[in-house]
């Protein structure tokens, strides 16, 4: 298993000694302890922000697409229509999130009406979530006894409750990634690649997949992963590597099936789950579980031979299935969205562009990643179950590589970074209960705990560089958030419903709170909406009414605290938004009450 990565290290100085409580009562309570505590540090965290769905955008926006599910819009119809120019925007988002969603939604609000039953439903389901990550890295280490279950519950407690995809609310697709991933490496890393291990590797694998293609690359490797234990063990790996193709196509082909629509089975789409991913997923699985199957009296050369056609059959499906796919999907994005919005997405920047923004981001975001790969390597060297460590060690180099081309991808290596370290901290935890009363041994364990967690080296980080780095003019104020609140777009409900002209982070809260449609927010697939919202906020006042006129917008919303606002207002000193914050307002804007800082016009 995964705690073999540095057995070098920890096998010789781990004691053989369980504490008579925990090799009694297995992994189930230290799980539901580790959970009831990390939900209620993120409980406490969100206590005081006042709304019951997450900070994120996409929160919004996933509770907006559900609840359009449960008005009876198509299972198979992705499109916002509220959202873009007339025709609307279609989502890339998988309906296998929204469905456990909107099931719970419809069971509270059967209980508890109205917004209360919503409520209940989204603090619930990151709970669930969280509850399935520890239960899944528990079950992980099952097999390396309590000191190891114990670590990785710690780590992982620590690791969820310095993110916000678990915090209640955050109903967005990437926690559920999270817990897939994690039982992905779980059952990869075991000690045996058991047929029944690697099928929940497989299965987990390929609905991570399905969900989302950011995990495409992680994904693959995993399959690299299989594909190179059979090339190495033979017959030994045969049955884990036929458990794993088998559940990874059957999944793949239930899931395409369930979501993909039927007239769209034959395109290729590059950001989300299609017969681009879905095709040459299948054929390689497939013809590894071939190679596998026939190559039982194979050698290593004939293995290898074998496995170099099955490479060769998956890069030509994808390039017969899907060539423009190896492309990043967001090349075509328009010049100017990619100015003005994409490089401000702080999720979507580089490791570069970090490295001149903010490199405080670094060390949180890729310092553990890069020490969990170097200890893997280490073990392998010194020929500590090198499987597993190579193996470890391929899934956080993928997950560092896509990280370096947008940052979000660093919470995936942070993911892995756990079931790295976790023997060094059983090594420690083992240690202190050696000697109960030795308080240097008890404070080296919490040490390391607090030490290979993100959250800890975000804070070094800040600390290190305590210079502001980026400019103030681009910080969200503390009215840019009030902006998005229900009080503030109340006014919005008394008008007529029409489209509504605001900046992109706002568009999803007014979806959310009111009956109208928007121009903008932050979905790349809406580019036409986009870039007309851009327009009408850089052209001069009576240009920006020819936008407004030709795109059907009866009302403007204006943050001035919004750092969109000021950056457009910047670049263009005679367009419509420096007009507005000038308190230059054209004739044809009349205002309409509003609450706080926020400014609403009727477009005459």
């Amino acid at each position: 298993m995964a705690a073999g990565t540095a057995d070098g290290v920890a096998e010789r100085a781990v004691p053989k000694t369980d504490t008579p409580i925990t090799s009694r009562v297995g992994i189930f309570w230290p799980t539901l302890a580790t959970f009831v505590m990390a939900f209620a540090v993120l409980v406490a965290r969100r206590f005081d922000d006042g709304d019951y769905v997450g900070a994120d955008n996409d929160d919004v926006m996933r509770l907006v697409q559900v609840r359009d599910l449960l008005a009876g819009q198509g299972w198979f119809d992705f499109t916002q229509y509220r959202l873009g120019l007339e025709a609307g925007t279609e989502m890339h988002w998988s309906r296998l999130v929204d469905l456990p969603i909107a099931n719970l939604i419809t069971l509270f609000q059967a209980i508890v009406p109205g917004a209360t039953g919503e409520a209940l439903a989204l603090a619930l389901w990151p709970a669930l979530l969280l509850l399935a990550l520890l239960s899944a890295l528990a079950l992980s280490f099952r097999s390396e006894g309590p000191h190891a279950v114990v670590a990785v519950l710690f780590l992982g407690a620590m690791y969820t409750v310095g993110i916000n995809r678990f915090s209640p609310g955050a109903i967005d697709h990437h926690n559920v990634q999270l817990v897939l991933l994690a039982a992905m490496a779980g059952g990869l890393l075991q000690r045996e690649p058991s047929r029944a291990a690697f099928a929940v590797a497989g299965a987990a694998g390929a609905l991570a997949l399905s969900i989302g293609a950011e995990t495409m690359p992680i994904v693959a490797a995993a399959c690299l992963a299989v594909a190179f234990v059979w090339l190495a063990l033979g017959e030994r790996a045969r049955p884990g590597v036929e458990g794993f193709t088998l559940a990874f196509v059957a999944t793949l082909t239930a899931t395409f099936l369930a979501t993909v629509p039927p007239g769209a089975r034959m395109v290729a789409y590059c950001d989300a789950y299609s017969a681009g991913f879905y095709l040459p997923g299948v054929v390689g699985a497939g013809a590894l579980f071939a190679a596998a199957a026939l190559g039982r009296r194979q050698e290593l050369p004939g293995r290898f031979m074998m496995l170099a056609g099955v490479g060769a059959l998956t890069g030509a499906a994808a390039l017969a299935f899907a060539p423009q796919c190896f492309a990043n999907p967001l090349a075509g994005l328009d010049p100017m969205l990619r100015e003005l919005w994409l490089e401000k997405v702080t999720e979507a920047q580089s490791l570069m562009d970090l490295a001149r923004s903010t490199p405080e981001a670094l060390i949180s975001n890729y310092l553990l990643s890069l020490a969990a790969l170097a200890l893997c390597l280490y073990a392998a060297w010194t020929g500590n179950r090198r499987r597993q460590a190579l193996t470890l060690a391929l899934l956080l180099a993928t997950a560092l590589l896509v990280a370096s081309v947008q940052v979000r991808g660093a919470v995936f290596g942070n993911l892995f970074a756990i079931f790295a370290f976790v023997p060094v901290v059983a090594a420690l935890r083992a240690r202190m209960h050696v000697e109960p009363g030795n308080w240097r041994r008890a404070l080296a364990f919490c040490a390391a705990v607090i030490a290979l967690t993100p959250t800890s080296w975000a804070i070094a980080g800040h600390l290190a560089f305590s210079e502001e780095t980026a400019n103030a003019a681009d910080v969200p104020s503390p009215t840019a958030r009030s902006c998005q609140t229900a009080e503030a777009l109340a006014p919005l409900r008394g008008l007529a419903p029409t489209t509504v002209s605001s900046v992109s982070n706002l568009g999803a809260s007014i979806l959310r709170f009111t009956g109208h449609r928007v121009l903008s927010a932050p979905y790349h697939r809406n580019q036409g909406g986009m870039l007309t919202q851009l327009h009408l906020a850089m052209e001069p006042p009576e240009s920006a009414r020819a936008f407004m006129q030709g795109a059907g917008v009866g009302i403007l919303v204006y943050c001035p605290g919004d750092p969109e606002t000021r950056m457009l207002a910047r670049r263009a000193p005679d367009g419509l938004y420096a007009a507005i914050g000038e308190g230059r307002v054209p004739s044809y804007l009349e205002p309409v009450p509003s609450v706080g800082d926020i400014s609403i016009f009727r477009v005459r």
